[in-house]
């Protein structure tokens, strides 16, 4: 379910409908944290969240970053582009994503 949200919301993204976008990655997002909530103990799916969280989730988190900041919510978006510098500290599309949501928000730090 949470990668045919992305995939979709990929499909918006490129369309320049961010809303929908929005949408889409954010019930990937969504998706992660229940699965996460209720099958982190049992061992043979810490792999499968491992991947999950690599290869869709992060993606998810920067992807919804720029559409937050296509549509000015610059909170959001440094919400989101620290979720992926988190995990990818080098992430330079989030980091510049992040920087240019400080300097709109006047939040240096």
């Amino acid at each position: 379910m949470a990668q045919e949200c992305c995939d979709l919301g990929r499909k918006y993204l490129i369309d320049g409908k961010h809303d929908d976008a929005t949408k889409e990655f954010s019930k990937a997002v969504m998706t992660f944290e229940y699965i996460l909530k209720n099958n982190l103990k049992q061992n043979e799916l810490k792999q499968d969240i491992s991947d999950m969280l690599k290869n869709i989730i992060l993606p998810a988190y920067s992807n919804l970053s720029l559409c937050y900041l296509k549509s000015k919510r610059y909170d959001m978006v440094i919400t989101f582009s620290n979720q992926v510098l988190a995990s990818d500290t080098a992430n330079i599309k989030n980091l510049y994503r992040r920087a240019l949501a400080r300097k709109f928000t006047k939040a240096y730090d």
